[in-house]
């Protein structure tokens, strides 16, 4: 795990890529579940007292996320989780090709950043 924290931190997408190339042998899980418990030992407030916002999906394929937000004054997380998508279109192996999603999108609050 150590060679994987020295690559996300120089090169993140790269080494996201990669795994996602290697989906079958669940590296990749590995690496997210690291990252997301990393995220929530390095910023307690946000998770231990941040509010849950449920956030809507609207779209063709709208019943194919779920996602919410944590909110702690100026900081915000956004988690979007794909479900039911083993008839997905694929754009390469563990890759949902973007156009599958059609419409679809998130609304987001008041107050959120734009990105």
């Amino acid at each position: 795990l150590s060679g994987m924290a020295d690559r996300a931190a120089s090169d993140a997408g790269g080494l996201a890529h990669g795994l996602l190339d290697a989906w079958p042998d669940e590296r990749v899980k590995l690496y997210l579940t690291w990252r997301t418990l990393r995220h929530r030992k390095e910023n307690p407030g946000l998770f231990l007292r941040g509010d849950y916002v449920p956030l809507e999906a609207t779209g063709e394929r709208a019943k194919h996320v779920f996602a919410f937000l944590r909110r702690a004054g100026d900081r915000q997380i956004l988690v979007a989780v794909p479900r039911m998508t083993v008839d997905a279109e694929r754009s390469g192996p563990g890759r949902i090709a973007p156009s599958w999603w059609g419409d679809t999108a998130l609304r987001l609050p008041s107050g959120s950043p734009k990105g």
